[in-house]
């Protein structure tokens, strides 16, 4: 059986968002589905939409793999560890011994071409203009996919430059806000691909060996910010499970600056005690201060400001 069959379920209204069996919020669960079935795989087989919050994540390989059934709390106190996410750690365990998979340069190097339209790269130009859109997009090898028009897509390249795989985006154009997200790798439906990621931007690392390098959560924040303080090399977790010690590794002996989104300060803080110990960390409490509690409900980043600076810049133009 391929790992693919199984595909999150597309969005369509808050009514195919379910409670979530880990934290128990409401609408943010997005569930499995099985392709050849037509059915929903099980229950509590899903993810979280609150990256952030909650981190819930329970695919169907690890669900089958799984010697053990288990209920769902519905009480949704944290007084003990979930079966789910211990046996998602177990599985993630067994996945580092294995090499990891790539994308196929030939598909990475069409999606750059530009011939369809990209909603993100529409949405900044309104800010920054032709010029300035035609060096991030190349700077970042931002591509587009038509699996939904005008969707973009995040590569994880690394410091080698292979293609680990791409976060498919479809994003507002008069507003910037996210709508869809997917894989490439899931979209493909790629049998017997191990999936190791790597952070959004790493294949910039040897472009500047004297500047810090900053890390904020979101690629679209990196973008953005590379665009705003172009005194720092941007990178991007792509979620907040994603700050760990191996996403970090090639980091070694560089100065690292760490933007957690509003609300996030702490958290990135607990985070930082298990990285490695031969990067020189600092974390900015810079979005932390400025942020008002609804913004720090919302959790607001550092784009967010950067991009109402730019507004009222384009209002008085």
């Amino acid at each position: 059986m391929s790992q693919y069959r199984f595909t999150l379920e597309p969005y369509i209204s808050s009514k195919n968002r379910y409670e979530c069996p880990s934290c128990g919020e409401k609408h943010t669960f997005t569930r499995y589905i099985d392709e050849e079935k037509k059915e929903y795989v099980g229950l509590e087989v899903g993810k979280c939409d609150r990256e952030q919050k909650c981190g819930y994540h329970l695919t169907p390989k690890e669900f089958f793999q799984s010697q053990t059934s288990f209920s769902i709390d519905h009480s949704h106190q944290n007084t003990t560890i979930n079966p789910a996410v211990l046996r998602q750690v177990a599985f993630r365990a067994k996945q580092k011994t294995q090499p990891a998979s790539f994308i196929d340069e030939e598909l990475f190097l069409k999606s750059l071409e530009g011939s369809h339209p990209n909603n993100f790269l529409i949405f900044l130009e309104s800010f920054i203009g032709n010029a300035a859109i035609a060096e991030v997009m190349g700077k970042y090898k931002i591509g587009t996919s038509k699996k939904w028009k005008g969707a973009t897509v995040f590569w994880q390249t690394d410091e080698q430059n292979k293609v680990r795989t791409g976060k498919m985006m479809l994003y507002n154009r008069l507003t910037g806000k996210k709508k869809k997200v997917n894989w490439v790798h899931s979209v493909l439906k790629l049998q017997d691909f191990n999936l190791k990621q790597c952070l959004f931007g790493l294949h910039l690392l040897n472009s500047d060996k004297q500047k810090a390098i900053a890390i904020v959560e979101s690629e679209k924040t990196a973008v953005i910010a590379s665009i705003a303080y172009p005194q720092f090399i941007w990178m991007a977790t792509g979620g907040l499970m994603n700050l760990k010690a191996s996403m970090l590794k090639p980091l070694a002996n560089r100065e690292v600056i760490l933007f957690p989104d509003a609300g996030c300060h702490g958290t990135w803080n607990e985070k930082v005690a298990d990285l490695p110990p031969n990067i020189k960390y600092f974390i900015s409490d810079l979005v932390e201060k400025k942020a008002t509690a609804d913004q720090k409900q919302e959790g607001w980043d550092i784009a967010d400001y950067i991009l109402r600076i730019w507004r009222v810049r384009t209002i008085y133009a």
